[in-house]
């Protein structure tokens, strides 16, 4: 039994189930051990052994030999599998030790050739030294290999996907934060020129632009509160940003234009027509003054 290895989920490349029987019981040479009524899955790779509770394995690589008993009066019938020495770095298994160099499969219910037949042809193969698919007609080559690239191409899609998304959110972030800072340096020219006394044609143009750029700290709710709190400070927010685009349209715009350029100046902290609206609503002589 110190072949025996718990089982690892992952399936191993090109890896196929070929048979599986249930009512299996495990011998470790002549004993009986505590894995019975389990059910026995022979696959290209390994021995799988499970009763719901428990899982182990045990690579076809280590069987050098294999044989089959009949079933004898109260005797069920058996598979005897010779064994290699165990490997000096052995995986965890139920044991570590054992004074046999072979074990026994019992089929309580029967199935033992199949079992054996199958168990022979995967050793001929030797699928594990290869690691592709054995070509048993030209049909399932075809279908094999052509699962095994497409699923290779998708994950490899996939990973590629990941890291073109981690490097755009990055570019984002970092593009955010410089955004923040010019509108800011923009924001803080155009006070500067407020101050300037003089109403020259590219002062004034000069001014426009920089309202333009953008509103660096927008007005929200989690900041201003709710209701009518929240729209009165939406509309000075607003006739600031506004006080460019106004002088250039002559002083008249359409709500529909208000609710684009101030959204676009408050780059992702998107408002509502609603709440655009409301704010509009909000206006006072007292605003249009500051203009």
């Amino acid at each position: 039994m110190d072949r025996w290895i718990w089982e690892n989920k992952e399936k191993r490349a090109a890896e196929e189930n070929r048979q599986t029987i249930s009512n299996v019981r495990l011998y470790d040479g002549e004993d009986k051990t505590a894995y019975d009524q389990g059910a026995l899955t022979v696959s290209t790779h390994r021995l799988l052994w499970s009763d719901g509770n428990r899982s182990i394995e045990m690579p076809l690589k280590c069987i050098t030999k294999v044989e089959s008993h009949g079933a004898k009066f109260t005797k069920s019938a058996k598979v005897i599998l010779t064994l290699s020495k165990p490997p000096h770095a052995q995986t965890p298994g139920p044991t570590s030790d054992s004074k046999y160099d072979y074990i026994k499969l019992s089929f309580v219910k029967g199935g033992h050739q199949d079992a054996e037949a199958s168990i022979r042809t995967c050793l001929n193969e030797k699928r594990w030294e290869k690691g592709v698919i054995a070509v048993q007609n030209k049909s399932s080559s075809l279908m094999g290999g052509g699962l095994v690239r497409i699923e290779r191409q998708i994950e490899s899609s996939r990973i590629n996907a990941d890291q073109s998304l981690n490097t755009a959110f990055k570019d984002i972030d970092n593009l955010m934060v410089k955004g923040k800072e010019m509108v800011a340096l923009a924001e803080g020219i155009a006070h500067k020129l407020s101050d300037v006394k003089t109403d020259g044609d590219e002062t004034v143009e000069l001014k426009s632009h920089l309202l333009s750029i953008g509103i660096s700290n927008p007005v929200t709710r989690e900041t201003h509160g709710t209701g009518t709190s929240y729209h009165k400070s939406l509309g000075s927010e607003l006739a600031r940003m506004l006080q460019g685009p106004l002088s250039e349209a002559g002083g008249v715009l359409s709500v529909s234009e208000v609710y684009c350029r101030y959204n676009r100046a408050r780059g992702i902290e998107l408002v509502s027509p609603e709440d655009v609206v409301n704010a509009c609503k909000t206006l006072t002589p007292e605003h249009h003054a500051w203009n």
